[in-house]
């Protein structure tokens, strides 16, 4: 019989543990590399995010960008208000399990963590995966490489991701009571769509694309999430969602 565990909370990184997207804040280096070529921008949309970043690394490798630049970017980006709070109650009051599922890449999101203090807090993080080559340029793979789900990139589909933890933790004799996930970008839909009518599916409010994709997809295609949705702006705003919601 498998044994039942509360809460698994899964979150994207960029735009909703960080305020800001890592991608986009990296690719000036203050005092060594200035912007990338901007038609590299435009020929992101038919070579694919990754193979764009593959690119902005390897121009910052030109330009002696080193790790410990990248670092001091990386650590001065603000959390989301309030989702330091949120983590600790997930592991603290809820006894729960923390996911990150994120299109950014592993050095980014270890890095912000550590430097947090929340790499002890989270559970498993599936990412791109990047590190430093010998020449000291930051290498980035796919995830995984997928063309079956419309609503994801071709390099991670969210939803295969998080069906597939789900199925690995049920192997293991652990069925959650409750599925929470929170994001603010279209690639976070596929997940969403994943959860079950009594999960809590958590799109960012105000100034993102998961919004108005939802109602798109809904009017377009007839696909909606079964899950309650709750929309938030800050992590406080999820946590006092969970207290109404989730029994202790």
């Amino acid at each position: 019989m498998n044994r039942p565990e509360k809460l698994l909370f899964v979150f994207d990184f960029d735009h909703t543990i960080v305020e800001k997207n890592t991608d986009v804040e990296i690719q000036v280096i203050p005092e060594k590399s200035g912007p990338v070529p901007s038609d590299w921008t435009r020929e992101a949309r038919q070579t694919g995010w990754t193979a764009f970043m593959g690119k902005v690394f390897e121009f910052h490798a030109q330009n002696s960008v080193q790790s410990e630049d990248y670092r001091t970017v990386l650590r001065a980006m603000s959390l989301v208000p309030g989702m330091v709070e949120l983590i600790k109650a997930i592991k603290s009051d809820y006894q729960g399990q923390v996911v990150i599922i994120s299109d950014s890449n592993s050095f980014f999101i270890q890095e912000i963590l550590a430097h947090q203090g929340l790499d002890q807090l989270v559970d498993q993080v599936f990412t791109n995966h990047a590190e430093f080559d010998q020449e000291g340029c930051l290498r980035i793979r796919p995830f995984h490489e997928q063309t079956h789900c419309p609503f994801s990139p071709k390099n991670m589909c969210k939803g295969d991701i998080l069906t597939q933890y789900l199925d690995e933790k049920r192997a293991q004799g652990i069925e959650f009571e409750r599925v929470a996930y929170a994001g603010d970008g279209t690639n976070d839909f596929s997940a969403m769509l994943k959860l079950q009518k009594t999960d809590l599916a958590f799109p960012r409010q105000g100034d993102f694309a998961i919004g108005p994709y939802m109602e798109k997809v809904k009017h377009e295609r007839g696909v909606q999430v079964q899950a309650q949705v709750i929309f938030w702006q800050t992590g406080l705003d999820i946590l006092t969602s969970l207290k109404e919601r989730v029994v202790l």
